[in-house]
């Protein structure tokens, strides 16, 4: 075998295990049938419902913490920024920077209630 063919194999090997990272983070279960929202440099794992009204803007939800699995945020959340939201559609859910868990498009579900001291 040549050298080229001996680097193809290796960006071969690397491309595969970059990928392969890559969706074991996104395959993530967590605690009650929540979903991972994040990368391979961290993340949570979130889990949003109807509060019980499907015509407010508000809804319940948990943030849990990657390492521990603890809850982080558990509480009501206020949609800002967007008429409407599909929560079953996980693809729209970016990250949560403590307060705000964010959306496409610019939208947010902002914490109504405090969350308990860490």
């Amino acid at each position: 075998m040549g050298i080229q063919q001996w680097r193809m194999m290796a960006l071969a090997a690397l491309v595969s295990l970059g990928t392969g990272c890559q969706e074991e983070a996104q395959n993530k279960a967590g605690p009650n049938g929540s979903w991972w929202v994040g990368g391979d440099d961290g993340g949570v794992f979130v889990l949003v419902k109807e509060d019980g009204n499907p015509h407010d803007d508000i809804f319940t939800g948990a943030i849990y913490f990657e390492h521990d699995q603890s809850p982080w945020y558990q509480g009501r959340l206020r949609l800002v920024g967007k008429p409407s939201l599909d929560i079953n559609d996980q693809s729209q859910y970016l990250g949560w920077d403590g307060e705000r868990l964010l959306l496409d498009g610019g939208a947010t579900l902002e914490a109504v209630d405090s969350a308990p001291p860490q």
